[in-house]
């Protein structure tokens, strides 16, 4: 769970700034290989879903919503491209395992 650590670690020294959508995008994805990469491997969940986890999730939620209110109030001529780039970040964060998302599978 090392690089968990290290992931959080770093959002924590970054705590003052918002990430640029590319850092959102490559964090995200990130984030959802490692838990189920993890969870492949037969680690039980409630050893994934560490405080860390859970810390790492709810930032890269904001980060989220802080780039979708970004691209829509902006009124600059890049709009439509972050839209569009925004509109692949829309349901990233739900796609990152929640805490406990195995037990609400069949």
């Amino acid at each position: 769970m090392t690089q968990t650590r290290v992931i959080n670690e770093w959002l924590n020294d970054r705590k003052n700034h918002s990430l640029h959508p590319y850092q959102f995008t490559c964090l995200s994805t990130i984030m959802k290989k490692m838990y189920s990469d993890f969870e492949l491997q037969g680690i039980s969940p409630d050893a994934l879903d560490t405080m860390m986890y859970k810390t790492i999730s709810q930032r890269l939620q904001v980060e989220e919503a802080t780039i979708a209110v970004q691209s829509e109030s902006s009124s600059s001529p890049t709009r439509s491209i972050l839209g569009t780039i925004t509109g692949g970040f829309s349901g990233l964060s739900n796609s990152i395992p929640r805490p406990g998302f195995l037990s609400k599978i069949g």
